[in-house]
């Protein structure tokens, strides 16, 4: 199970996919997450769950570019259209990050105050 929702993506990123398009996506960023950090059971963490959703954003919005979507030039009659999405790419791709690195510091938190060790 994802663990974030098609609605949670959708609220980030407008898109005409399909929910299965959208579900798909959300579960390829949680399969690359799971690579990182192993499986996740239970209850996940606001930092790994964000982390999940910014990715998403990340694989969803390079889609929209290769599918066409957002495509960077489209012409249609005597109008011309420019998608500059790199800029929200990267935005994305570094909330993702910083969120990863909060999961990591907080894991090893949790290891060290579990076992009493430095």
């Amino acid at each position: 199970m994802a663990w974030a929702t098609v609605a949670d993506l959708r609220s980030l990123v407008r898109t005409v996919e399909s929910d299965e398009q959208v579900a798909s996506i959300l579960n390829t960023a949680q399969n690359d997450i799971e690579g990182t950090v192993g499986k996740q059971t239970g209850v996940v963490s606001a930092s790994l769950s964000r982390a999940h959703l910014y990715l998403s954003a990340v694989f969803l919005l390079r889609f929209m570019q290769t599918n066409g979507e957002m495509a960077y030039y489209n012409k249609v009659g005597p109008d011309q259209t420019y998608n500059q999405i790199e800029p929200a790419i990267a935005d994305f791709e570094n909330r993702y990050r910083k969120a990863m690195r909060q999961v990591s510091t907080g894991a090893l938190y949790t290891i060290v105050k579990s076992t009493g060790e430095v």
